[in-house]
């Protein structure tokens, strides 16, 4: 005889259970803001710093090997502006020069080499930490000074300082010339804009015209009242051409 077991029952409750769905995703949702509100503190530092003005930068490079370089000089009055002058609330400290030797083969044979070592501690406002350069040691050459000027040109990195720079952008060119019209050069942007939008022959031509424009106002390269002065005329173009392909023209 085949015995049957009744399945158990439970008794459930639609509206508890849909509190605590509500209950569990408010969780989420407080965790997702808490980790975007942190990450906005911890990048608050780095955001204000990573963008480099163009005028203060050169293309530079060892042989094929092609680079931008920062001016020191200019990271320098960067953190200036932050922290004060250099030596009160920031700067290097614990400087430890040392020196190694090594073999190179050159055209000349073997040579010895000599590389001079700098390590310190680096230390801001938001804390301190470790950082070593080097370089081939050459007499009368301020290796010293060179020595002190990477340390620090190379700490300031770490914190974001020239982060553009530093992460490529600059072999951008696309990003150079915004950089260039949000530091003056709208003027001359305006009138090769106004040109090409004025000469276009096609809405092809127009609309990523306009594409740019709009992403520019977006990233703050120019102001939402130049984006539409420039959005104005491609609007005119578009129906200077219309009129043209409607008159037969």
């Amino acid at each position: 005889m085949t015995v049957s077991t009744p399945e158990p029952k439970f008794d459930v409750n639609p509206e508890a259970m849909r509190r605590e769905v509500v209950a569990l995703q408010g969780v989420s949702q407080d965790a997702a803001v808490g980790a975007q509100s942190r990450e906005r503190v911890n990048m608050t530092l780095w955001d204000k710093v990573k963008t480099t003005n163009t005028h203060y930068t050169k293309a530079t490079g060892f042989g094929a090997f092609k680079f931008t370089a920062v001016d020191p000089q200019y990271q320098l009055q960067e953190a200036t502006k932050l922290w004060g002058p250099y030596g009160q609330q920031w700067g290097l400290k614990d400087f430890r020069f040392s020196t190694f030797e090594s073999v190179e083969s050159g055209k000349d044979g073997v040579v010895k080499v000599t590389t001079m070592m700098l390590e310190a501690n680096f230390r801001y406002p938001g804390g301190e930490f470790p950082i070593a350069v080097d370089m081939k040691f050459k007499p009368g050459q301020d290796c010293c000074k060179k020595l002190i000027t990477s340390a620090r040109s190379k700490s300031l990195s770490y914190l974001g300082f020239s982060a553009d720079v530093f992460m490529g952008k600059f072999d951008d060119t696309a990003y150079v010339n915004d950089l260039k019209v949000r530091e003056g050069e709208f003027n001359a942007f305006e009138q090769k804009a106004l040109s090409s939008i004025r000469t276009a022959k096609t809405d092809d031509g127009l609309n990523k015209a306009e594409a740019r424009i709009r992403q520019m106002v977006a990233i703050e390269t120019i102001t939402g009242d130049q984006g539409a002065n420039l959005l104005d005329e491609i609007s005119l173009r578009r129906r200077d051409l219309a009129e043209k392909e409607f008159g037969g023209e």
